[in-house]
């Protein structure tokens, strides 16, 4: 879990930009890859008879799934925009002093998405634990579908708010 932290921090720049540019499909994309990696991944694996340990390993084979996504969909457009200004002091060291409570954030939410899974390895034989956390896993689609809809509504609505439209309707 803890090799797919990186991972996770790009994995939450990607969304960021593509929920801010109102690109829903590969958003979308984006956190289907997340899941069906995260599901078929962790149950082939618990199958396979990794336990736990592949419940866990399929977590981290999801984030490379939605880093890919990123990849196909933000990198080649950044590359061909990068370079065309420097990027001035003042808005380095804001992007610095906003860095560390995302990255705080983010430890925060893999903790608490993922300690089910940790505690349950503790306390538990290696064969049970890996049935609940394949189990577990599967009962996040839950937390992705309703979270997809928060992010794609979120940008819709702030940008009709900040102009003075409504956006009840949405």
């Amino acid at each position: 879990l803890g090799l797919g932290m990186p991972l996770y921090f790009v994995q939450g720049v990607d969304r960021g930009v593509l929920q801010g540019q109102t690109r829903f499909g590969p958003l979308a994309l984006s956190y289907q890859a997340e899941m069906w990696a995260r599901l078929l991944g962790a149950v082939v694996l618990v199958a396979l008879g990794f336990a736990v340990n592949g419940a866990v390993a399929g977590v981290t084979l999801s984030l490379l799934a939605t880093w890919l996504v990123g990849v196909w969909f933000l990198r080649p457009r950044q590359a061909s925009e990068r370079h065309t200004q420097p990027l001035p002091q003042a808005d380095r060291r804001a992007i610095l002093s906003f860095a560390g409570p995302v990255v705080a954030a983010l430890i925060g939410q893999v903790m608490i998405n993922n300690s089910d899974i940790l505690i349950v390895k503790h306390f538990f034989p290696a064969e049970e634990a890996g049935h609940y956390a394949a189990l577990a896993l599967i009962g996040r689609i839950v937390f992705f579908a309703t979270l997809s809809v928060v992010a794609a509504m979120f940008p819709l609505v702030a940008q009709k708010q900040q102009r003075g439209e409504p956006h009840r309707h949405l």
